[in-house]
């Protein structure tokens, strides 16, 4: 029901913000990513309402990244299993990675949105992910 949606979605993004706060913020590639992220929020938020296929596969994205995510935080690094990205997981992510650059691109604007998401997911490699859980992922990505 959308109680619990609703109760999923809130556990999701405070994982996110978990991952930030206390993984990305203790890089130098972590802390650009946050400000990347800072910079561009507000031009994702007006896509998002402008683009319900862009929240569709944002949700899709959350949906399938936060158990990795969650065995990336700290109180988590104990775990030495956990769930592995997948080929499932690597397209729900391209799809919101295209479906944000399209969405962008149609309703142009004076940012650089669409060519540093570009430049960050090809930096990434995704197939080369496959396989690896959340502590496997946190060392290939530097963070």
């Amino acid at each position: 029901d959308a109680t619990s949606q609703s109760a999923a979605a809130r556990k999701s993004l405070g994982t996110l913000r978990d991952f930030r706060d206390t993984v990305l913020s203790e890089t130098a590639l972590g802390r650009q990513l946050i400000d990347e992220y800072n910079i561009f929020t507000p031009r994702v938020l007006y896509l998002f309402i402008v683009e319900p296929s862009l929240r569709k596969e944002a949700g899709r994205f959350i949906e399938v990244t936060t158990p990795i995510v969650e065995t990336m935080l700290p109180r988590r690094s104990a775990r030495a299993s956990g769930p592995k990205v997948t080929a499932t997981v690597i397209r729900a992510v391209t799809l919101f990675v295209e479906t944000l650059i399209a969405a962008d691109c149609k309703h142009k604007h004076d940012s650089n949105l669409s060519a540093v998401v570009k430049a960050r997911f090809a930096e990434i490699k995704p197939d080369k992910l496959i396989g690896l859980t959340g502590s496997d992922l946190k060392q290939a990505l530097k963070l």
